[in-house]
């Protein structure tokens, strides 16, 4: 055997040339040395070059396994906005927006051209079509009673209805006048000892009038009257918007949830 780099004779079993240190190949008990296999370069393909398509041919299961081939890679359905030329993400965000939002939008010229056939589309899936008006509250019931429908005892009492403004003049002032000489005759009978309770029968009727009243002027105003019941209680607050909201201002026009308006029922 002899040694690659000088040429010298060396043993068989040597590793290494005794004359130049070069180490031998081929030694016994020693594989050569494998030649690194070059890795090909992958072919560039031109970008103005059309791609072929590649279909992939079904795999047929090993013996035995009892799976089910494969179906063929071309044969798979691709999105379906993309087989209509539907951006995705537009699409997305036209169907998380509101209904009246997408109105807006659409009629102020928010989204381009090749949007709007998609807003178009999702507002007549909504069965509303962008050039409708905008959805509105629904209207807000109205009423048929009338006061004038009741005895006129009856329109003393009753704390449904509406009524004008010449009534809360006519009742509730002189109610509280009433409730200030009761206050003050109470307190005469009390330093006397004598018994209220005459006092007492004629003051419930006279504030259940009172109250109703109010009622009734609140109601015309388009209001609930329970609110305001006590706001009447804070003193000349309550008294001076009582003067201001029921006996200067007037009611709604129209029949409202309470009732028919007083106008109404004079021009009837």
């Amino acid at each position: 055997m002899y040694c690659d780099q000088c040429g010298t004779l060396v043993q068989a079993t040597a590793k290494f040339c005794h004359k130049c240190g070069h180490r031998l190949q081929g030694v016994a008990g020693e594989p050569a040395p494998e030649k690194q296999q070059e890795t090909p370069t992958p072919e560039v393909i031109p970008a103005d070059e059309p791609v072929e398509s590649c279909n992939v041919q079904q795999i047929k299961p090993e013996s035995g396994q009892g799976a089910e081939p494969l179906e063929k890679a071309s044969s798979i359905p691709e999105n379906d906005s993309r087989n209509r030329g539907i951006d995705p993400d537009i699409e997305w965000s036209v169907r998380e927006t509101e209904t009246e939002e997408l109105v807006e939008r659409l009629k102020s010229g928010y989204y381009r051209e090749e949007a709007r056939p998609i807003v178009e589309r999702e507002l007549q899936n909504r069965e509303l079509h962008p050039d409708s008006p905008e959805p509105s509250d629904p209207p807000e019931p109205v009423s048929d009673f009338s006061l004038s429908d009741l005895p006129f005892w009856r329109q003393l009492f009753t704390f449904k209805g509406r009524t004008g403004r010449l009534k809360f003049w006519l009742v509730v002032p002189p109610a509280w006048v009433f409730f200030i000489l009761c206050r003050v005759y109470l307190e005469i009978l009390l330093n006397r000892g004598e018994s209220t309770v005459g006092l007492f029968v004629l003051l419930i009727p006279v504030a259940w009038v009172h109250w109703a009243t109010i009622a009734q002027r609140c109601h015309d105003r388009g209001k609930s009257g329970i609110g305001y019941y006590l706001l009447l209680l804070i003193p000349f607050i309550g008294q001076l918007w009582a003067i201001f909201e029921l006996g200067f201002l007037p009611g709604m026009p129209g029949s409202n949830r309470y009732g028919k308006s007083i106008l109404e029922i004079v021009y009837e």
